[in-house]
């Protein structure tokens, strides 16, 4: 029989152990062997093939086939790195888009999607009157690159960049003093917002926000003062999130 690859798949006989030499064919059997070895040859083209159809073509050519090389236009994203979210070859088509990219370290959507993470209070912490004291964050909303480790007060970024950093602290009902929060990056105050002490009755809430830029292994934390002549909890049991939570966002 003539063989049918690569327009549909064969179906061969295999011989018997005690079938004759002539049924099926020995001759046939081989015959089909090699027209199958060289349509697979063919179907795989040798290297540097200039047969649009051959497979090797199809990925390295620079027109019209399927590029992994990156020798040319087309879109390439190789190589991303899950650790700190960079790719590392981007290339596109579109020459304004390429030259928007950032060099040597694109920045896809995907990217910036992964560098995030919002750390928040599971349960109150006691804060010292007239003590500056780091808030021990306890639990991650989102931390797809590890930036924040247990319950450290920590946050260390991965990456250079822009950065939008928040802050939002409730504090326990007391009506004496006032209230601050600030925002450091390794260890010098760059934000703080302060408030006067709430009524007996009601929780005050206090938000410091800022953008910033910040180098690759930057520390963030978040570090609270009162005055109340007493300790007076931050955040709460109920609303963890709302009430004590600290968000690194990069911005581009």
């Amino acid at each position: 029989m003539a063989i049918t690859y690569p327009t549909t798949l064969d179906t061969l006989t295999n011989p018997a152990a005690g079938d004759a030499m002539n049924s099926p064919s020995h001759a046939t059997q081989h015959a089909n062997a090699n027209d199958i070895l060289e349509a697979l040859e063919a179907k795989v083209g040798v290297t540097g093939s200039t047969v649009a159809t051959s497979i090797d073509y199809l990925l390295k050519n620079t027109t019209g086939g399927h590029d992994h090389d990156g020798s040319d236009s087309k879109l390439i994203v190789a190589n991303l790195d899950t650790a700190t979210g960079k790719v590392a070859t981007a290339q596109i088509e579109d020459a304004a888009v390429t030259t928007a990219l950032i060099a040597n370290a694109n920045v896809t959507s995907a990217k910036l999607a992964l560098s995030r993470c919002k750390v928040y209070r599971s349960t109150v912490q006691e804060i010292s009157h007239d003590t500056v004291t780091d808030i021990a964050w306890t639990a991650e909303v989102v931390d797809a690159l590890g930036w924040h480790t247990g319950t450290s007060a920590d946050i260390t970024v991965s990456e250079a960049g822009d950065y939008l950093i928040l802050c939002n602290v409730a504090w326990e009902s007391n009506a004496t003093g006032f209230r601050s929060v600030y925002i450091l990056a390794n260890g010098v105050e760059q934000c703080l917002a302060t408030a006067d002490a709430n009524a007996a009755t009601s929780t005050r809430q206090v938000l410091s926000a800022f953008a910033y830029g910040l180098s690759a292994s930057q520390v963030i934390k978040a570090q609270v003062y009162q005055n109340s002549t007493g300790a007076v909890d931050i955040g709460s049991a109920t609303d963890q999130i709302r009430d004590c939570s600290l968000s690194v966002i990069r911005i581009s």
